[in-house]
């Protein structure tokens, strides 16, 4: 479990400065992490799906927005959606629901109700890093420190190429953590698999999963 200060202590740690004592001290490395902060975990956040920032919700449709052709059904997405990582039409979250389109900040379907389980940047979520795995930690101080390695002072280029292939290797290390750690689900039967497929095929099909 990592804190922020942690996080700001670990980057500039590899750019060669000074750490700092608290996220109050006035020094100009400080003022670089914060501005830096909030666009890192932006980027962080969308590059995988990591199962620390992993949150279900049931959705209803919306009272605002209605669908003008095709799908009956427009949903909302939170406020603090990332990225999908399963809809379904059932609280079990299996099977994935194959039926239906992402447009900017809905979904449209014609299930109701809607389930999602989705990345959350939100404090409680993705945004704690008390809450990081130890691999995304530490990319995202990889991240961070060649964020802001222009803007600190007697960094050398060497460290800013260096820093570059770190970041590379350590994300993609991370992710391939948390590929591992994803649970087996099962496929959805595609409206041309269940007019052409016999039902043997079709309870064979059900019961593969994929990674």
């Amino acid at each position: 479990m990592a804190t922020k200060l942690e996080i700001y202590n670990g980057a500039l740690i590899l750019l060669g400065a000074r750490t700092i004592a608290t996220l109050a001290d006035v020094r100009a490395e400080r003022r670089s992490l914060d501005g830096a902060w909030n666009l890192t975990l932006d980027y962080m956040m969308d590059a995988a799906i990591w199962h620390f920032a992993a949150k279900t919700d049931e959705l209803s449709p919306s009272d605002t927005v209605e669908s003008n052709f095709g799908y009956q059904y427009v949903y909302e997405k939170p406020d603090d959606y990332v990225r999908l990582i399963k809809i379904c039409d059932n609280d079990r979250l299996t099977p994935t629901l194959a039926d239906y389109s992402e447009e900017s900040d809905y979904f449209l379907t014609d299930s109701q109700p809607l389930y999602i389980q989705y990345v959350s940047n939100s404090i409680e979520y993705g945004a704690d890093p008390g809450k990081w795995s130890g691999s995304f930690a530490a990319a995202f101080i990889d991240e961070l420190a060649y964020r802001v390695s222009a803007q600190i002072s007697n960094v050398p280029i060497t460290t800013k190429d260096w820093l570059e292939k770190k970041k590379r290797r350590s994300m993609y290390y991370a992710k391939g953590k948390s590929a591992v750690n994803q649970c087996n689900s099962t496929l959805p039967v595609g409206r041309l698999v269940k007019a052409r497929a016999g039902t043997r095929y079709l309870n064979a099909m059900r019961r593969t999963p994929y990674a």
